[in-house]
């Protein structure tokens, strides 16, 4: 391999993401150092950096924080899939991370993530642990959704009613495989995604991930899920779309999920006014949730 290769590329998606990256571009950059170190190699991770037209300080604090950086600004908000995808042409590292702008890294998690994905033949993807600002548990793996789960998943209304979720599991102390996981803090193989040609670009933003877990496990490509590869998720604080806007992505997407995998009466006929339903509640009910 050339010496000049990156092990891993870093790809991060911004949109108005200035007032987390202060945060997590400082803690990235620890990261690398000590992945430098367990590696024995400088130079052994790149940054690529796709900006979704930012109208804020974004490029100018990745240029600040990561001068090298291979950095795109788009004219125009292609979704987070498009720009993952554009992240991932660029990028010349044997693994892709992908990284939400609004995780801050512990300084170990790159080389746990790295490890794991090296010694696991079958590994196709590799995922961290996620926690809250406030050190609680952050779930983002997940089972697929399905007419069972999706109506209790933990973007539906009913969920507050019942402590049944059969969408979102819980914490492990063990490295585990898992169905699918979120992309916000994710290793994957680049071969592998390129050989699934990428996101599907028809999620503009949210299930794209679910969407890609589903087609890897289907080439028996296990994901793994390593609790010791930890990074804070200050959830939603990434971009400023707010509430509503984010909600309606991801309500689309969840329709075009399921019209996708398991189009039939459920999905054309009994999801749309369920999902219509539901955000209006969730709209309404906004105002009053805990942040967290």
């Amino acid at each position: 391999m050339n010496s000049m290769t990156p092990e891993i590329s870093v790809i991060i998606v911004t949109n108005n993401s200035a007032p987390v990256l202060a945060e997590s571009l400082p803690a990235l950059k620890l990261s690398i150092e000590d992945f430098n170190h367990f590696f024995s190699r400088e130079g052994s991770v790149e940054v690529v950096v796709i900006d979704n037209n930012s109208s804020d300080t974004s490029p100018d604090i990745v240029r600040r924080s990561f001068p090298d950086a291979k950095a795109l600004k788009l004219d125009l908000n292609t979704g987070f899939a498009s720009a993952c995808n554009l992240g991932a042409e660029r990028a010349k590292g044997r693994y892709l991370l992908l990284l939400n702008p609004d995780v801050v890294l512990e300084s170990e998690a790159l080389w746990a993530l790295h490890r794991e994905i090296e010694n696991r033949s079958d590994a196709g993807a590799v995922c961290g642990r996620l926690t809250n600002t406030d050190g609680s548990f952050q779930a983002t793996c997940r089972n697929f959704p399905d007419v069972r789960n999706i109506l209790g998943s933990r973007g539906s209304w009913l969920l507050r009613f019942s402590k049944r979720n059969r969408y979102t599991l819980d914490d492990s102390s063990e490295v585990i495989s898992v169905p699918a996981t979120a992309a916000t803090m994710l290793m994957i193989k680049s071969d592998v995604f390129a050989s699934h040609s990428g996101f599907d670009e028809r999620f503009f933003m949210y299930m794209e991930d679910t969407d890609l877990c589903r087609r890897l496990g289907l080439a028996s490509q296990k994901i793994y899920y390593v609790p010791t590869a930890v990074g804070i998720h200050k959830w939603g604080q990434g971009s400023d779309v707010g509430f509503l806007k984010r909600a309606f992505w991801h309500h689309l997407s969840v329709w075009k999920y399921f019209a996708k995998w398991r189009p039939g009466f459920f999905t054309y006929v009994v999801l749309p006014p369920a999902l219509c339903l539901n955000f209006l509640l969730r709209s309404i009910s906004a105002p009053f949730d805990n942040p967290n």
